[in-house]
């Protein structure tokens, strides 16, 4: 299940370590770099949004459709859209993010976190896993990228059932609440 609070806070590190005001483009490549380098070092993402390949690479679905402003909950208590940037207007804390997940974020901004947002798209569209989508989207599997990372199928079969058993998990927690 989709976790906008983590969404929310990953982002708003990411506009922490920048200094400010980041593009929106230049953050929806960060915060995939950040799910897909979680996925494949710890064997789950951050966010748990949908990933999808757009004309501009792979993007967080859910997490673009706050950026365009759908939605008013949690994002939106501490990030807004301004022209083509995503500002902070409440800092969102790390409560939700664990310590591995945080350094995994500090990890990608320090590698991908300086170059400018065409060159980062521009970079996005090597990973093994993108193909142009055409003028539409398409879903970007988990298995794709644990594919195009060259991990095992016996491997790739374990992230997928904890991944779909912390999903089970998530959807009883959250039925119960």
């Amino acid at each position: 299940m989709f976790s906008e609070p983590k969404a929310t806070q990953m982002a708003s590190r990411f506009l922490e370590l920048a200094g400010g005001p980041v593009h929106y483009v230049k953050l929806l490549k960060l915060m995939y770099l950040a799910d897909r380098d979680m996925l494949t070092q710890h064997g789950k993402p951050i966010t748990y949004d949908r990933w999808v390949r757009i004309k501009h690479g792979p993007v967080l679905s859910e997490t673009y459709d706050l950026i365009k402003g759908k939605g008013t909950g949690y994002w939106h208590q501490h990030l807004r859209t301004e022209g083509y940037s995503v500002e902070c207007v409440a800092p969102a804390g790390t409560d939700n993010l664990s310590v591995a997940e945080q350094r995994v974020i500090s990890g990608v901004f320090d590698r991908y976190g300086h170059p400018d947002t065409w060159d980062l798209r521009d970079r996005t569209h090597e990973l093994g896993e993108w193909q142009d989508p055409g003028s539409t989207s398409r879903p970007i599997e988990y298995r794709d990228v644990l594919c195009a990372e060259g991990l095992p199928d016996d491997e790739i079969a374990d992230v997928l059932a904890n991944i779909a058993g912390q999903d089970a998990l998530d959807r009883v927690t959250a039925q119960i609440r």
